[in-house]
C-alpha cells in the first residue's frame, strides 16, 4: 500500500484531563476577544534589564503580571457564574502552560500562578523555571494523570464536570483566567483560540 502522507500517533494521556476540561464546560458563557499589542518597548525594556541584572526574565510572567494588573482593576472580568450569582474571586490566578520533562521527553503541562496582581515579575519568573526544571515524574502529578486517564470516559467526564461546577475547586485546578504562547513554534504573529464542543 502507497504511503498516503500521514502518520498515525497515540494522543498523550496526560492531555486527557484538559481534553476533559474544554469537553465539560462546553456550556458556559465564553468570551473570545482578539488584540494585538506591540511589544517592541516592554521587550527592550526587558532585554535591557537582563543585560544590566543577569537575569532571566520571561515574557509570560511579563504578560501574567500585567493581566493580574489589569482584572484587578475589575474583577467581575474573572466572575464565575454559580445559578443567580457571580462568584468573583481577589486572587487573580493565572494558568499557563509550560514545557516540563515527563518520562524522559518533553510534555506540555499547566501551572497555575497564584495572586499575579499581588506578585511581581521576578517572583513568578523564579516559580515558571523552577516548575520547568522539575520533572513531572518526580511527583505525584504524573501518576494521577495516569491514573485519571484509566478511568472510562463515560464516566471521567461527569465526574469532571461535577469537580468543576464549584467555583473555588475550579480557581484550585485551573485558575480563574489563562493565557497560553505560541512563541516556540517559530517567528511572527500567533493565536489560539479555544474551541468548547462536544464529540
Amino acid at each position: 500500500m502507497p504511503n498516503s502522507g500521514f502518520q498515525e500517533l497515540t494522543f498523550p494521556r496526560h492531555r486527557i484531563g484538559s481534553d476533559d476540561v474544554l469537553r465539560v464546560t462546553s456550556d458556559r458563557q465564553v468570551i473570545h476577544g482578539l488584540i494585538e499589542v506591540d511589544m517592541t518597548d516592554p521587550l527592550k525594556s526587558i532585554h535591557e534589564y537582563e543585560q544590566r541584572t543577569g537575569d532571566d526574565i520571561s515574557v509570560v510572567a511579563f504578560i501574567a503580571h500585567c493581566l493580574g494588573k489589569a482584572i484587578d482593576e475589575d474583577k467581575r472580568i474573572q466572575a464565575f457564574r454559580l445559578g443567580r450569582k457571580l462568584i468573583v474571586h481577589d486572587d487573580v490566578d493565572v494558568n499557563i502552560m509550560i514545557e516540563r520533562e515527563a518520562g524522559g521527553g518533553k510534555i506540555v503541562a499547566q501551572h497555575v500562578l497564584r495572586q499575579t496582581n499581588r506578585r511581581g515579575v521576578l517572583e513568578m519568573c523564579r516559580e515558571i523555571r523552577e516548575s520547568q526544571r522539575n520533572p513531572i515524574e518526580h511527583g505525584r502529578p504524573l501518576r494521577l494523570l495516569e491514573l485519571y486517564a484509566a478511568i472510562p470516559a463515560f464516566l471521567r467526564r461527569p465526574l469532571m464536570r461535577l469537580m468543576l461546577r464549584n467555583p473555588h475547586r475550579f480557581k484550585a485546578m485551573g485558575g480563574t483566567t489563562a493565557i497560553t504562547s505560541v512563541g516556540m513554534f517559530g517567528q511572527g504573529a500567533g493565536w489560539g483560540f479555544p474551541w468548547f464542543r462536544s464529540p
